[in-house]
């Protein structure tokens, strides 16, 4: 199977109830979304403007993610329900460094549905920790 041009770095699913719906991202600046069940091409492709390192995926009810865009820094993305189109939510740029990967947690509190990015830094050798 072959869709991207060049390397991929990053394989998820999108859902974690469920196993048919597969991303990839890589140097090519493309996002797929494969179904897993006929994986001869993707269902859909999505270019974006920044490297793909790393994809985590949010736990709520709309399609968001969050890419670890090594020289980008960390954006969080929303998908539209068949994954055909996004916008950006939120963005953090780490000046001189490589994002190369990072994790999402929810924050379940009454009236405070947060989630906190944590990204790991290559050049400055730190963990970021920011609030979407």
């Amino acid at each position: 199977i072959k869709s991207h041009v060049y390397g991929v770095c990053s394989l998820s699913f999108s859902d974690k109830n469920s196993t048919t719906r597969l991303c990839s991202g890589g140097f090519d600046n493309q996002i797929c979304f494969w179904d897993t069940r006929v994986l001869k091409l993707p269902q859909t492709a999505s270019s974006i403007p920044y490297t793909v390192w790393n994809v985590k995926w949010f736990d709520s009810n709309q399609p968001t993610a969050s890419i670890s865009a090594m020289e980008q820094g960390n954006h969080c993305i929303m998908f539209d329900r068949e994954f055909s189109s996004f916008s950006e939510c939120a963005s953090y740029e780490i000046p001189d460094s490589m994002v190369h990967c990072s994790d999402v947690l929810m924050r379940k509190r009454e009236n405070d549905d947060s989630h906190w990015i944590c990204c790991t830094s290559y050049n400055d050798s730190n963990l970021h920790v920011w609030k979407y």
